[in-house]
Formats: C-alpha cells, structure tokens, sequence
C-alpha cells in the first residue's frame, strides 16, 4: 500500500537530494532501486522515501538521509494516517543529529527529537510524560517498538548527562515507561537491572546522594530481560542465584539459567558457569567452558565490564584447575600462564579471586 504525501511534496525542498541521483550514472541492480525510490518519494510515496532515506544512511551518505528524514518530518506534519511513517523519520533523524552525521552535531536537538517519539501516545489515551506507563492493548500498536526504544534513549542520555541533565530520576523514570513492566524493550529492562544493582547518586555533585541498591528490584528487571532473550541478564540471574544476591541461594537454578546464556555463546555466562562447576566439584565440565575462553582471541579493549570479569574469572578457574591437576594436566607452568594471563584482563578480579585462595574458598 503507498503512503502518499500527496500535496505536501514540496520540489524545491527535494531539488538539492533529486540532484544527487543521476539516472546516467545507474550501473548497478541497487543503483535502479534508488533511482526507482526517489522518482516514487519525489512523486509523492512517503514509504519510497523513507526506504531511500535508510538506503543512504547505511550507504554512509549522511546529509541525503538527514535532508531525506527531515522532508518526511515537515510534509506529515499534521497528517494523522502518516504518523507511523512520521515518527519513524523523526526517530531516525534523532540518531543522525544526536551522534553528530551529516554535520548536525548537536546532542540536545537530537534529544528533543527523540523524546517527541518516546512521548507518543501509542494508546491514545492522551499525552503522555516519563511518569506515565500506558497499557498494553490487545493488539500492539506498531509504534509501541519504536515508542519504547525512544523512551529506553532518553533515559540512557540522562544517566550519562550527554544532551540532557544528568539525572538518575529522570533515567529511571523513563526506562521504566520504556520497559513497561515486562512488555517494552528488553535494553531497557536490563539497564534497570543494572540500575537496581549499582549505588546510584540522586545530586552528581554532591558525593553524599547515594541512592542504596535494591538487589530484589534488579532481580526483578533483570529476570524480566532474561524472560524476553536478553543473552546477559540470563546470566545475571544465574550469578544471582549462585550467590543469593537478591533472590534465594539455589545452585541447580543457577546453572539452568548460566548453561542457557553459555549455550548461545554469551561470554558473560561462560566464566561464571565454568566457576559454578568447578564449585560443584564437576572439574571436567568446568575445564571445558573456561578452556573455551582461553582459546578466544581477545580484544581487551572492546570488552564491557561484565565480559572482562567473566573471562578473567574463567580463566583464574582454569589455571586453578591446572595448579591442581582438577580435571586438566598438573602443570606450574600452565597455571602460570592462565593466571598471568587473567591479570591482563582485569587485575582487580585476580586480586579478589587470590584472596578467595588463600582464605581456602577455592
């Protein structure tokens, strides 16, 4: 079905992106396509233009996706049977202008762009604010995706405070509009997780604001994201359980939820599960996950925090193992290794790990 912008084409906004596309200079299958699209989006196809719009961002063509966005934006203004197509070229634009393409660099203005999207009614029950969480109806609206990744963007931004204020009440409110109680965005349900879990200040000024951990509330959030396939919070739950942080203390739940995330491949699973079993005296099996991880080509400085502290754990366990002839040939020299090798990774997680060894507890 063609979205039409019927009357709303505006020829002298489009001359400077039509001037781009030189139907001499088609050579290609995708060069057709794009010639194909501006002639339906210059005559009126609202979807034609969006479509060339996402074509040329992928394309690395900044400035024709950003005027492409923007046309969309100013021609459906007010148009109701548009907005899908609408707030779908304002989100996009959004992303254009706030991580500084096609020479709009300005993380406020992409903000405010963004949160016109993350405010949108999908319910239709009126306006709606950070505070407010809308029901789920029957049959989702197609913006509710779109709606609840806006909301999960705007929140990250006040948490880091680039474009807006830093505030983590702020933060907090918009992601949970964003995952709305189980139903949103899973990204945001595991930030939530995350946020519950670290001590949060309430002033950024002030050092003395400290907002106290909710173990039980990450729990919750990030049982909510391991529900909806998010690969991380599955391990998180699995740690959780392992240690009884937030939850009861249960080492079979604990290994369901660790062997789901490290049968996918989740790095983050793979350490812990290989120290679960090496706790459950199951050495063999525990050789095997953390040998995985030795055998990675590692890149310290693209790994997230919860990755280092996984692979450093897997691979002190497996130099342990080897120290002590668990499951792998005894050998110094190879426990040497695997532990030198983990101190590169992430000192902090050795230091911790070495004093668990000489407290007896592994």
């Amino acid at each position: 079905m063609v979205v039409s912008l019927e009357a709303h084409v505006n020829p002298e906004y489009m001359e400077d992106v039509w001037s781009q596309f030189d139907k001499s200079n088609i050579s290609t299958p995708q060069d057709l396509v794009q010639w194909k699209l501006m002639e339906a989006a210059f005559g009126g196809d609202a979807n034609a233009g969006f479509r060339l719009a996402k074509m040329a961002a992928q394309d690395q063509k900044y400035e024709t996706a950003f005027k492409l966005y923007q046309f969309i934006l100013d021609a459906t203004d007010g148009i109701e049977r548009l907005q899908v197509i609408r707030l779908n070229s304002a989100y996009q634009l959004a992303v254009l202008i706030y991580d500084g393409l096609a020479g709009q660099d300005s993380m406020p203005a992409g903000m405010r762009l963004m949160r016109l999207v993350a405010e949108t009614d999908v319910v239709g029950n009126g306006e709606v604010t950070a505070a407010t969480v809308e029901p789920i109806p029957d049959e989702a609206s197609p913006l509710l995706e779109l709606v609840t990744a806006a909301a999960y963007n705007v929140g990250r931004a006040h948490l880091t405070g680039y474009g807006v204020a830093e505030d983590v009440h702020a933060s907090e409110a918009w992601w949970l509009k964003s995952a709305r109680d189980g139903k949103g965005d899973r990204l945001a349900m595991y930030s939530l997780g995350l946020f519950y879990s670290t001590k949060q200040r309430s002033d950024p000024n002030d050092p003395f604001s400290v907002i106290p951990q909710n173990f039980e509330e990450s729990y919750f959030w990030h049982n909510k994201a391991a529900e909806s396939g998010h690969l991380v919070a599955a391990a998180a739950i699995g740690i959780m359980h392992q240690h009884g942080t937030g939850c009861k203390k249960d080492a079979e739940v604990a290994l369901k939820w660790l062997k789901a995330a490290a049968d996918k491949g989740c790095i983050e699973a793979q350490g812990h599960l290989a120290s679960h079993y090496y706790g459950l005296r199951l050495f063999n099996k525990c050789v095997q996950w953390a040998g995985m991880l030795d055998e990675l080509d590692l890149d310290i400085g693209t790994l997230s925090e919860t990755a280092s502290k996984s692979i450093t754990l897997g691979l002190y366990i497996l130099g342990r193992c080897h120290e002590r002839g668990r499951g792998a040939a005894k050998s110094r020299d190879e426990a040497l290794r695997l532990y030198t090798k983990a101190a590169s990774v992430d000192q902090d997680v050795v230091y911790a790990l070495r004093t668990q060894v000489l407290a007896g507890d592994i």
